[in-house]
C-alpha cells in the first residue's frame, strides 16, 4: 500500500502575498504571452485543418524534421496551465480562448476518434506508422492532461468527451489483442495523463491502457523496428530529433534488437560557448 498520494491542484489555494502576486502574473502576462505566441506562429490555425495545407510555418531542415508535427502537444499544454491559474482566479476571457481551440478540435476529431492535427491535415494515410520519430501518442497525452486539468479547473467536459473518444480509439488501435498494434509512445507522456484520467473517472481500463504501454515497452521484437521495416522506402526521409533532450530520454534500437545502439544526434556539432535552442 503506497503511503502518499498526490493531492490535486483543485484542492490547493494560494492566499499569500507572495504567491498570490505570481498567479496574477501567470493570469495576466504569462499564459496571454503564450497563448500570443500560438497565433505568431500558426498553432490556432493548424487545429481548423486548412485545405489546401498552408506552407510550413517551419520548413523541415536537412534531415526532414520539422516541429511542427508537435504543434498539438503546445495546444495541450497551454490549456493545461491556462486551467492550472484558472482555478485560481477564473477569466472569462481566457476561458473563451481554450473553448475556441475545443471547438476546433472537436470539428477536426474522425468518427472513429482519431485526432491529430498534423496528420489529419497533411498527412492522413499515414497515421500510427511512425510512432517512435512522430510522436503521435505523445501529442494525445499533452491534450489529455489539458482536457483533465479543464475539466478539474471549470467542470466543462466538452474537451474532457473528445479526448475521451481519443482515448477510446487509441485502446482500439494498441494492444495485444487480435488485430491490434503492439506499439507504446515514441516519448512517454501518454501514460501519465492516462492515470491522471483514470485518477479522475476510476475507470480501470485507463489505468489499464497505461500499464499495457509501459509494460509493452522493451519486449522484443522491438516495436520500432518492425515499425520501421514496415515504412515504404520511398517516403520522405524520417523525422529525426533534432534535440537532445529527447535524445537523451530514449533508446535507440540498432539493428539487432537485443542491444541498444549510441544515440548520435543528426545536428552538426555546435561551436564552443554556444547553446542548443529550445
Amino acid at each position: 500500500m503506497r503511503k502518499y498520494t498526490p493531492v490535486n491542484f483543485t484542492d490547493v489555494r494560494l492566499t499569500g502575498k507572495f504567491w498570490g502576486e505570481r498567479v496574477n502574473t501567470v493570469l495576466t502576462h504569462s499564459v496571454p504571452s503564450q497563448y500570443d505566441q500560438l497565433v505568431t506562429h500558426n498553432v490556432l490555425d493548424s487545429l481548423k485543418l486548412p485545405k489546401p495545407p498552408p506552407e510550413l510555418t517551419f520548413p523541415r531542415n536537412e534531415y526532414g524534421f520539422t516541429t511542427q508535427i508537435f504543434w498539438d502537444s503546445d495546444v495541450g499544454k497551454w490549456i493545461e496551465a491556462a486551467s492550472y491559474a484558472l482555478h485560481h482566479r477564473r477569466d472569462a476571457a481566457i476561458e473563451k480562448k481554450i473553448d475556441a481551440m475545443v471547438d476546433d478540435l472537436e470539428k477536426a476529431q474522425l468518427p472513429d476518434g482519431y485526432l491529430n492535427c498534423w496528420y489529419l491535415g497533411r498527412e492522413p494515410e499515414n497515421r500510427w506508422t511512425n510512432l517512435r520519430d512522430n510522436h503521435e501518442l505523445y501529442n494525445a497525452g499533452h491534450l489529455l492532461e489539458g482536457a483533465v486539468a479543464y475539466f478539474r479547473a471549470t467542470g466543462r467536459r466538452k474537451f474532457l468527451d473528445v479526448m475521451e473518444r481519443y482515448v477510446d480509439h487509441i485502446a482500439q488501435t494498441f494492444g495485444t489483442g487480435p488485430n491490434q498494434k503492439r506499439g507504446y509512445p515514441g516519448h512517454q507522456e501518454l501514460e501519465l495523463a492516462l492515470i491522471k484520467l483514470y485518477q479522475l473517472t476510476g475507470e480501470k481500463k485507463r489505468l489499464d491502457l497505461a500499464a499495457y504501454f509501459i509494460n509493452e515497452r522493451g519486449q522484443t521484437p522491438h516495436y520500432f523496428e518492425l515499425e520501421a521495416q514496415r515504412r515504404p522506402s520511398s517516403r520522405a526521409p524520417r523525422n529525426t530529433t533534432s534535440r537532445t533532450s529527447r535524445c537523451a530520454s530514449r533508446t535507440r534500437w540498432s539493428a539487432t534488437p537485443s542491444a541498444p545502439s549510441t544515440c548520435t544526434p543528426p545536428w552538426p556539432t555546435l561551436p564552443p560557448n554556444s547553446t542548443m535552442p529550445d
